[in-house]
């Protein structure tokens, strides 16, 4: 038995049956396939956007008539959708246990991952507190040298 043989050459496969005949459709025509035209704005609307690109390019109408024609745009209204409150009842709610069961332990998990988030937090600051005094310690060392020197810089080359 042979794992690795040769694929069987396209000489070697069947020949595929011919494709079915499709149905003739009719031809569609030019003029069905115009679209609509536009709806156009309103005249007061046109107007008013009128008037507003006049005044961007040209500025000739005074900023007080151009706000009082806004204000008169009809804006139609649109009805406001609130929802009801849900009535509350004292009903028990059933749960499947299982799922219950799965959220409580979600839950668990949860309260734990953020203890654990907080036992890291405290250790990280303790880190940081500790870098911060070791810092400070070596920028006092630092400056105790520094002054080191100068009082040996004033001293030697005082006197010369």
């Amino acid at each position: 038995m042979s794992f690795f043989s040769r694929k069987k050459s396209a000489e070697e496969l069947p020949e595929l049956p011919e494709l079915p005949k499709l149905p003739e459709f009719p031809a569609v025509s030019k003029a069905k396939t115009e679209l609509p035209p536009l709806p156009s704005f309103p005249e007061e609307q046109e107007e008013i956007t009128n008037r507003v690109v006049k005044y961007a390019l040209t500025q000739e109408i005074e900023p007080d008539e151009l706000e009082s024609q806004i204000s008169e745009v009809k804006v139609p209204s649109i009805k406001q959708f609130t929802r009801e409150p849900r009535e509350t009842s004292l009903e028990p709610i059933f749960v499947r246990i299982d799922r219950y069961q799965e959220s409580k332990e979600n839950l668990q998990e949860v309260k734990r991952k953020i203890l654990e988030i907080e036992s890291l937090l405290r250790d990280i600051k303790d880190i940081k507190s500790r870098e911060d005094s070791q810092l400070q310690e070596w920028d006092s060392d630092i400056q105790e040298a520094k002054a080191k020197l100068d009082k040996i810089d004033k001293i030697m080359f005082q006197k010369m």
